[in-house]
């Protein structure tokens, strides 16, 4: 099988485990997604390369496009996230009111809790 290689400087073990710790899956939950062992998981995030026929299905058990998964870079998950936050009028007064006005509370209660931790880290990199 063809080899696919990286068209960022980063390797797609790491490419893979971003994503998949982005998106909030364990090791255990992408296993079984694609039929193999946590350990095998654990190697798979250590390949410089992977399988093109390897792509299509890891992309699947990741929640993302083939295209997404090929093309992602943690630099523009970075950009993208100071872009979008900076100036949005975001604050916890904000997520209160929204919070206040649903009936899943959960769901919002997490929310509410990830957009205050990238606020925060925003502030320490300013």
């Amino acid at each position: 099988m063809a080899i696919v290689e990286s068209n960022c400087n980063k390797h797609w073990g790491r490419k893979i485990k971003s994503i998949r710790l982005l998106r909030g899956i364990t090791e255990m939950e992408f296993g079984n997604t694609l039929g193999i062992s946590v350990q095998d998981v654990s190697k798979l995030e250590q390949l410089e390369r992977i399988e093109i026929g390897r792509v299509k299905d890891i992309a699947r058990a990741l929640g993302v496009t083939e295209q997404g998964l090929i093309d992602f870079s943690d630099d523009r998950v970075q950009y993208n996230t100071m872009n979008f936050y900076e100036n949005c009028g975001v604050s916890n007064s904000t997520i209160a009111n929204c919070f206040h006005q649903t009936v899943n509370t959960n769901q919002y209660d997490k929310l509410a809790e990830s957009l205050e931790l990238i606020l925060e880290s925003l502030k320490i990199y300013k």
